[in-house]
């Protein structure tokens, strides 16, 4: 992935063709994505940190030597280096600490669901990814031949089960310990985004099913879903969603297409 630049992040991107892609290929938009907003004001924010420490430190530094020079006292330098060592080390901890983790590894999640599809997809598909609602982006919204699909992205590693008492993860910690880690219900999300997408298109007189999939997109991630439901996945499996047997014809297709972006 290239690195971050908010510059080069589109709000509205059409993309129907590349040089690393099939002929045969999606059609796609892409807009601007929550994460990659949130992971440049971070980093924005992380900048003005760095700078504001070393304008502090250094004007401290230059005022105390001037001060100490003037006036011959040694303890105004050691006082203008104490300042100057104090910026050095807010910016040393600003610089380890870094609060995107998390977001960068959902976008990462983000960007796999993305290379995969482009990969199985073919050009009478077309995808929206980022689609923004009141619940939230929708990673990925897919509508083609098999019908009209919300795809939620969830990077996370660690063993994850769901069963009748709803979502459980854990995972092992550096001395072998296993612990529980937190995963909330990513379908919760999904489910609203569905119900909105539905009557959206309702709303402009097209009545489709719309249907959901959490996709897991971590290679390390074990999964195991013990009550049967078939819309928690791993990426893996994302193939087997549409290759079903035709529900749209190319003329809905397009119209829910249209009408998703008007």
């Amino acid at each position: 992935m290239e690195p971050l630049n908010h510059r080069n992040i589109s709000k509205f991107t059409l993309n129907s063709s590349s040089s690393n892609w099939a002929s045969d290929s999606p059609v796609e938009i892409k807009k601007e994505s929550f994460l990659e907003k949130k992971i440049y004001e971070s980093e924005i924010a992380k900048e003005k940190i760095t700078n504001g420490a070393l304008k502090f430190g250094g004007i401290n530094f230059l005022v105390f030597s001037i001060i100490g020079l003037i006036i011959q006292v040694p303890e105004f330098f050691i006082a203008g280096a104490i300042f100057l060592g104090i910026s050095f080390l807010v910016i040393l901890v600003n610089a380890l600490f870094d609060d995107t983790i998390i977001l960068k590894a959902g976008l990462s999640g983000e960007q796999i669901l993305r290379d995969k599809l482009r990969s199985i997809l073919s050009s009478n598909h077309k995808v929206i990814y980022n689609y923004p609602t009141p619940y939230g982006d929708i990673d990925a919204l897919v509508v083609g031949p098999a019908g009209v699909f919300v795809l939620e992205a969830k990077n996370h590693n660690g063993y994850i089960t769901v069963d009748e008492n709803g979502w459980q993860r854990q995972k092992v910690g550096q001395m072998g310990t296993v612990y529980d880690a937190s995963i909330g219900n990513p379908e919760k999300q999904v489910k609203r985004n569905v119900w909105f997408i539905s009557n959206l298109l309702k709303q402009k007189g097209i009545n489709v099913w719309v249907d959901y999939f959490v996709v897991f997109t971590n290679p390390e991630v074990k999964l195991e879903v013990k009550n049967g439901n078939k819309r928690i996945i791993h990426i893996d499996e994302l193939d087997k969603v549409f290759s079903n047997l035709t529900k749209l014809d190319n003329q809905t297709i397009d119209n829910v297409f249209k009408a998703l972006n008007s």
